[in-house]
């Protein structure tokens, strides 16, 4: 669905994916506000970590922080974890976490895969509602 468009450029527009509009819509018909999953980490790229200097195999994202009393932490993400999968979605050729969460909704189990260390790691987790924020930092 597109929703803007730059007339200072060629051919540039931004669109929201029909499947986050549908989720929407059937929230608004249902009665319901629309919220935004969310799962309570800080990570970076796996490229970045590796330039970093960390210590990470796989590919995907590196956690850096569950943040306490959300979702992540409550399904037992650590700092050093790498999530490689989303429901079974590969995170790489342009897939992102943030992409594949607004496919669902608040309340939402989702299933993450990949690695602590050497160790495959598989956590199913409950997505909550971003929290509002009021200018101040998330914690990361």
């Amino acid at each position: 669905m597109n929703t803007a468009a730059s007339t200072n450029a060629n051919s540039i527009g931004f669109a929201i994916p029909s499947l986050v509009a549908k989720r929407i819509a059937e929230d608004l018909i249902a009665g319901r506000t629309p919220g935004h999953p969310y799962l309570g980490v800080c990570y970076k790229p796996i490229e970045v970590a590796l330039a970093d200097g960390d210590n990470v195999s796989g590919y995907g994202l590196e956690v850096t922080k569950a943040l306490a009393g959300t979702p992540a932490e409550k399904a037992g993400f650590k700092g050093g974890d790498v999530i490689e999968k989303v429901d079974g979605v590969d995170l790489n050729n342009g897939q992102t976490l943030g992409g594949l969460l607004q496919l669902h909704s608040p309340g939402d189990q989702v299933k993450f895969s990949g690695l602590r260390g050497t160790s495959t790691m598989d956590y199913t987790v409950t997505l909550g509602d971003r929290p509002a924020t009021t200018g101040t930092t998330t914690g990361c």
